[in-house]
């Protein structure tokens, strides 16, 4: 198989990390869509000056609402969490994979050690990964749940390097978000940003 476009160069490395959400598959529309059917079922609103968790773990960034008083104290982040999964989840058919990051996924295989970190629950990501066929593709499958911190942190992949036995500075990164480009350059690993690639 030829060199994947999306490989910079000819530089070598010793491992491949891939993002999953907005990297390796389509799914920010999904989230969205769950996310504002759970939080429209408790009556709960959140203003377009608030953003919206891509990159992040649901719970660090409805904590950091919370944290600024956009969201309630009260907050029940274990059931918006576990209802939000379920809504993903009822969405599945909707997740499409991103071609040319799977393409490099695929030329990876075999070649060199290869892991998934992403600020989803672990049960949502297996669910991804197994409907759109890509989970045999990856040694390593590394959730928030794993680390302390999530993303903008380098937890989530200094945690895939150690697991896959590689130097971070030997490690190549694929991200679509600025949290997760940050954090990646945080671990002092080489990152490709995919957004100017994530179509054709």
């Amino acid at each position: 198989m030829d060199v994947p476009p999306l490989l910079p160069g000819h530089r070598s490395f010793d491992a491949v990390v891939f993002d999953l959400d907005g990297t390796l598959v389509d799914s920010h529309a999904v989230h969205r869509a769950a996310l504002r059917e759970v939080f429209a079922r408790h009556g709960l609103s959140v203003p377009a000056t608030a953003g919206e968790p891509e990159g992040i773990a649901f719970t660090d960034w409805a904590a950091r609402l919370v944290h600024r008083g956009v969201l309630p104290r009260d907050l029940p982040m274990r059931e918006l969490q576990q209802e939000i999964q379920r809504a993903v989840l009822g969405r599945l058919a909707q997740v499409r994979e991103v071609p040319r990051v799977v393409a490099m996924a695929r030329w990876a295989q075999g070649r060199v050690p290869t892991a998934v970190t992403t600020s989803s629950s672990r049960g949502t990501a297996q669910a991804i990964l197994l409907a759109t066929g890509l989970r045999g593709l990856f040694d390593v499958l590394i959730t928030r749940e794993q680390v302390m911190r999530g993303k903008p942190a380098p937890d989530l992949f200094l945690l895939a390097a150690t697991v896959l036995g590689a130097v971070p500075a030997r490690c190549l990164v694929f991200e679509d978000t600025e949290s997760g480009l940050y954090a990646a350059g945080r671990a002092g690993m080489r990152a490709v940003d995919i957004r100017p690639h994530r179509s054709g």
